[in-house]
């Protein structure tokens, strides 16, 4: 087994504190201790940090390394453009099936943690990349295999072929590797599925200033999630909003030109 060698995060360390302040409540309360041992056990303060999303040019840059007249370039054009539009989760992409997808009426029904199922819209530039794929480059392995998204077939040296024959469901981590492949061919090295569900709640948030909406299309129970994106967009906005910085404003140049006439006034009284 390989040994951690970076430390761990301190969200990582937060959710292992919990963990074992839990274990050590049920053994108190199950009788195996005669206290909670652990109840004094202090989680660290986990890191704020502002949502990054990915910028337009970046998004350009990505499109244009995905070729829609391959197996492969279809298939990832279409989960790509389909997870920025919709938010939708890397596991929920996973699950899609067609019956599922409601491209006519401009939607799609997805299944989230919870077994929540819900809608998410479909735009049109999602819907046609879709139905290109479907139609031309989907090919399962097995015809009872529903799956939107699987693996390609005949590609010896495909990073995400996890199968050799390929036409199987695709996975969580044949997805996580693809945007590994690409993020590399783009070169956005911070590439990953759940950016773009960030990039999705951002850029909508943006646009609509809807919370209440966002929840419901992100898959969130409460607002608590959802409110982390209306913090990232109130900071992005305030500083897009500051035009011209502090220092900018300010006429320097009148500000030494007058510096200089005092020192000369002084020195010929």
């Amino acid at each position: 087994m390989p040994t951690q060698t970076r430390p761990l995060a301190d969200s990582t360390v937060n959710c292992y504190v919990r963990a074992l302040r839990g274990f050590s409540t049920w053994l108190f309360e199950e009788g195996y201790t005669g206290e909670p041992l652990l109840a004094r056990l202090k989680a660290p303060r986990i890191t704020k940090k502002v949502q990054n999303i990915l910028t337009e040019e970046e998004i350009g840059r990505i499109v244009s390394e995905l070729n829609p007249r391959t197996e492969i370039g279809a298939r990832n054009q279409a989960l790509f453009i389909l997870m920025l539009d919709t938010g939708v989760r890397a596991g929920e992409l996973c699950k899609l099936t067609l019956t599922d997808l409601h491209l006519e009426q401009g939607y799609a029904m997805v299944m989230g943690k919870g077994k929540k199922q819900r809608p998410v819209k479909i735009g049109a530039r999602a819907a046609k990349a879709l139905r290109f794929y479907v139609l031309h480059w989907r090919r399962p392995a097995l015809p009872h295999i529903e799956h939107v998204f699987v693996t390609c077939r005949g590609v010896a040296n495909e990073s995400d072929a996890l199968q050799s024959d390929g036409g199987m469901p695709l996975s969580v981590n044949a997805l996580g590797l693809i945007f590994r492949r690409l993020r590399r061919l783009a070169d956005v090295p911070r590439l990953h599925p759940h950016l773009l569900r960030h990039t999705f709640a951002c850029m909508r948030l943006m646009r609509h200033h809807d919370p209440f909406a966002l929840k419901t299309l992100l898959g969130h129970t409460t607002l608590t999630m959802t409110n982390h994106y209306c913090e990232a967009v109130q900071q992005l906005e305030t500083v897009r909003a500051d035009a011209v910085s502090i220092v900018d404003a300010l006429d320097l140049c009148a500000l030494e030109i007058n510096r200089r006439g005092r020192i000369k006034a002084k020195r010929e009284r």
